[in-house]
Order: C-alpha cells, then sequence, then structure tokens
C-alpha cells in the first residue's frame, strides 16, 4: 500500500503529470489515505468528484501522541523542518509497512533516510 500526501494529492487533483501513475495506484486499491491528509485537503475545498473518490480509498488513523514523541526521539526528528501531519506520516508508514508518496522534499528526504 502507498500513503500518498496532502502535496502529492493536490498535484494529482492539478492533473501535474509527475504523479500520472496515481491513478492507476487508485484503481488498482494500492493508496492509503491518512485521516489528516483527509482533513487538510477538506481545509484547502474539495470539490464534490474529489470528495467522492476519497470516500473510497483505505484509511490510515493516526498514531497516538505518545508514541509519536517516543517516534521523534529515535528517529532524530526535532529541527528537521517537518510539522505534526508530515511527522505522522513518516510514523504511520513505518508502522504499518506502508511505501510513501510525497512532493515535499524534506520530506522525502527524510523518508528514504528511514527506509
Amino acid at each position: 500500500m502507498i500513503l500518498v500526501d496532502t502535496s502529492a494529492f493536490v498535484e494529482f487533483f492539478r492533473g501535474n503529470s509527475v504523479v500520472r501513475g496515481l491513478q492507476h495506484s487508485i484503481e488498482q486499491d494500492d493508496v492509503v489515505l491518512h485521516s489528516l491528509v483527509e482533513l487538510e485537503l477538506a481545509l484547502g475545498g474539495v470539490k464534490p468528484e474529489i470528495a467522492e473518490l476519497l470516500q473510497v480509498l483505505a484509511r490510515c488513523e493516526s498514531i497516538p501522541d505518545a508514541t509519536l514523541r517516543e517516534f521523534i526521539g529515535r528517529r532524530n526528528l526535532a529541527g528537521q523542518g517537518i510539522g505534526y501531519v508530515d511527522c505522522q506520516i513518516l510514523a504511520a508508514c513505518l508502522a504499518n509497512g506502508y511505501r510513501l508518496w510525497t512532493m515535499d522534499k524534506k520530506l522525502d528526504r527524510l523518508w528514504k533516510a528511514m527506509v
């Protein structure tokens, strides 16, 4: 399964060819949607057809905050330039064996250093 972050979904909805393979992954039921990514997308104003697409994706819930604090310490993430949602995404990917699809360079760099 691939956890797709907000930046990749935004580019996909814009029709950016960089994420053209995402449609195939969605059709193959290989995409998981983190609950916080869904909320970030909602804050951006989701069109009805996009909301409908998001409803059919598998879901990934947040990691408990106490576990996330331990993860931040173990992985030396403090001061790395990412926020709470990105940290949740990294932890969820590692905890569940997901791959990550992101357009965020900092997040991508940290992810590649972890796997």
